[in-house]
């Protein structure tokens, strides 16, 4: 009986411990990685097909191998967007020594791009002003801030401190960064000044310095360089509607565990436009809720508008076409904004590597943020992936939900019989002890 016992424990063990018999065949979905040659930690970003199979909402059935299917160390690491350079004109704000100090100022952009300090609409003393600083028009920049670069002449080993700040209306001002600008023996030909990441589309930026216990020499700022970062676009992924709509409007379910952010429909028809609202809901048993109203255009046509969804517990989508006479057809397409997720890996063992998704009752494998190091900037792997992946969604027309409350409910009374029974047998035997 022991060794029985033992060899129970044994498989008792391997099924508590996940990951531990993990092998490529476990997974529904596995991709050959394309590793990018002589760097140790790489990236790679995840594509559609991949987040759409996942069955975990954080990519817990994620898994690399090697290609002796030993497991490759892994992290979530932050997208990184696109970086952006913008060149920016500085405009020279004038005014006295201590125009900015005072209370309630406010600038004022001059047709000529000379920026001057006012205290209501006086001009505080434009006849003796000076450079107090520079303003960057930002109202065109997108993304969020990074850092900035600024062309400077500054006092040969002298400390100046350069303060970054930003308005929407050039009087209250929020700080974005800060820096000490300080070179021996030589004067700093370039500033880089870090920013906290912050939107400053339709804004200006107000670059001021200062020195204990004055300055030696003027500054002069002669060009600027915003960097800001775009985020990462969603990952899109198509998907084909099969079966009838209910009550003349499609109902469906999406079999994805990786957050949905944005939704967009296309018609199968040929210059047919097709006015549609999106509902959904969480589940069955709650009422419709409104997320959006858009236009489905043709498939091909490549304008597609998604509508955001800004929450992530919904179940059950409906589409109903607007009361205009025109309606779909035939099944819309979907067009699905996941959202986006890199990993960075260790590319260790020999290759080929292969990527692994899509495991039910699967724990996270990945390390601590920040546990791979790469000894230069970002390195990225690609992924094979197969032309003919693609996405099948499931129409509803009710009698799924009905053939589940059904179940359930047989369930119920299944239950209920066996503690009936169980119930009884334990009042017989203890009657008739």
């Amino acid at each position: 009986m022991k060794p029985a016992l033992g060899l129970f424990a044994l498989l008792l063990l391997v099924v508590a411990v996940p990951g531990l018999a993990d092998t490529p065949a476990d997974f529904a979905l596995r991709l050959r990685v394309l590793p990018a040659p002589e760097a140790s930690v790489q990236r790679l970003e995840l594509p559609a097909a991949v987040l759409a199979s996942s069955l975990s909402p954080k990519l817990a059935d994620l898994r690399l191998f090697d290609a002796n299917g030993r497991l490759l160390p892994m992290e979530l690491v932050e997208a990184d967007g696109t970086a952006q350079q913008n060149a920016l004109r500085p405009m020279p704000v004038l005014g006295t020594a201590d125009a900015l100090r005072t209370a309630g100022v406010s600038l004022r952009v001059g047709a000529d791009g000379s920026v001057r300090v006012l205290s209501g609409q006086r001009d505080l003393d434009a006849a003796g002003s000076m450079l107090l600083a520079i303003l960057l028009d930002t109202r065109q920049v997108s993304g969020t801030t990074t850092s900035l670069l600024l062309d400077a002449e500054v006092p040969a080993s002298q400390p100046v401190t350069f303060t970054v700040e930003a308005s929407n209306d050039l009087m209250a001002w929020r700080r974005l960064g800060q820096t000490v600008a300080f070179e021996p023996g030589a004067s700093p030909a370039t500033v880089q000044v870090p920013l906290r990441a912050s939107e400053v589309r339709g804004e200006w930026l107000r670059v001021t310095w200062s020195a204990t216990p004055r300055l030696l020499a003027p500054v002069t700022v002669r060009g600027a360089t915003l960097t800001t970062r775009r985020p990462p676009a969603d990952a899109l992924v198509e998907a084909s509607i099969a079966g009838t709509p209910s009550e003349g409007a499609w109902q469906f379910g999406l079999p994805i565990a990786t957050p949905v952010r944005s939704m967009g429909l296309m018609t199968a028809q040929a210059e047919v436009i097709v006015p549609y609202r999106l509902l959904g809901r969480a589940a069955p048993e709650q009422a419709w809720m409104l997320l959006g109203t858009s236009v489905a255009r043709p498939q091909g046509s490549g304008e597609v508008s998604r509508i955001a969804l800004h929450r992530t517990d919904l179940k059950e989508f409906r589409v109903e076409s607007e009361g205009t006479g025109v309606g779909f057809a035939a099944a819309p397409r979907l067009q699905l904004g996941l959202a986006p997720h890199t990993v960075a890996f260790a590319a260790a063992g020999p290759a080929p590597y292969t990527l692994a998704v899509g495991r039910a009752r699967s724990s996270a494998a990945f390390l601590p943020p920040g546990a791979l190091h790469a000894d230069q900037g970002p390195t990225y792997a690609s992924l094979d992936v197969p032309s003919d992946w693609r996405l099948s969604v499931a129409s509803d027309d009710g009698r799924a939900a009905l053939r589940r409350r059904m179940l359930l409910w047989v369930a119920l009374a299944a239950g209920t019989a066996t503690l009936g029974v169980v119930a009884w047998l334990l009042w017989r035997r203890s009657a008739e002890a």
